[in-house]
């Protein structure tokens, strides 16, 4: 087709080859040059843009415009911690980022696991909460202008961690919930940050003994999950259904002489 005959809010997709199968993805529209404006802060920042980010981001809280956070990844100090709640055929999701000190000027942040109700289950709200840190992670960096450090990302669901994480583990277009390993996979691969990840076993408040840091973190994020599923139960929340940064077609790549 002429390029010429392209709407005026076209952007361009972006291409890449994995395992043999070439990927294009690409969602939301180019920003008007005329009305753009600089976010006055980082919570403006995680609440405006295309819906297919937002959905992820926008329900964010931190009270001091991301700057410990911004220092504690410079230093590779950063940890994320995220949990995922099924529950009533829905899903939802929630995930804390902190510096090295606890409780210290952190980020929280719950979401609504996207895509149809049909393909909501316990592993794709588990993929939600990573999805939504790589999401935050990255407005934090743009938002401070970082270039370098590392974060490393907590979940009990080892088998999401792997899947969304692990370099040697590879998936493809007919992967269970591919849409949303694409996509921390596309974030992952653009951010110039190192990311690492250790598995954490969850639900530890049901045994007797005290709670590390990491465990502690992860009931809180299972109880603010559940509590975010059951708002969305009551308030009949509108489930997003792109995904920015998601694969969204793939076919056989050409061999290469």
């Amino acid at each position: 087709d002429n390029p010429s005959n392209l709407p005026p809010d076209a952007t361009p997709a972006v291409c890449v080859k994995k395992n043999g199968t070439i990927f294009s993805y690409g969602w939301g529209a180019k920003a008007d040059p005329k009305t753009h404006s600089i976010d006055q802060s980082l919570l403006s920042s995680l609440q405006r843009g295309p819906s297919s980010r937002t959905w992820a981001t926008a329900d964010s809280e931190c009270d001091d415009d991301g700057l410990y956070l911004a220092q504690s990844i410079k230093k590779g100090e950063a940890i994320a911690v995220s949990d995922g709640s099924y529950m009533e055929g829905g899903g939802s999701a929630a995930c804390l980022i902190e510096g090295p000190s606890p409780h210290t000027h952190r980020l929280s942040c719950t979401s609504t696991v996207p895509g149809q109700l049909r393909f909501h289950d316990a592993y794709r709200a588990e993929l939600t909460g990573l999805y939504m840190v790589t999401q935050i992670v990255d407005k934090i960096c743009s938002y401070h202008n970082i270039t370098s450090g590392s974060i490393t990302v907590a979940c009990d669901g080892i088998e999401a961690l792997r899947k969304a994480m692990a370099s040697d583990v590879s998936y493809s277009s007919l992967s269970s919930q591919f849409d949303l390993i694409s996509a921390i996979d596309t974030a992952i691969n653009k951010s110039p940050l190192l990311w690492k990840w250790r598995h954490v076993k969850g639900h530890q408040d049901d045994y007797i003994g005290p709670l590390d840091r990491w465990a502690s973190l992860n009931v809180e994020c299972d109880n603010a999950a559940k509590r975010r599923r059951r708002y969305d139960i009551q308030q009949c929340t509108p489930i997003q259904e792109q995904i920015n940064g998601e694969y969204w077609r793939g076919y056989p790549a050409p061999s290469l002489k």
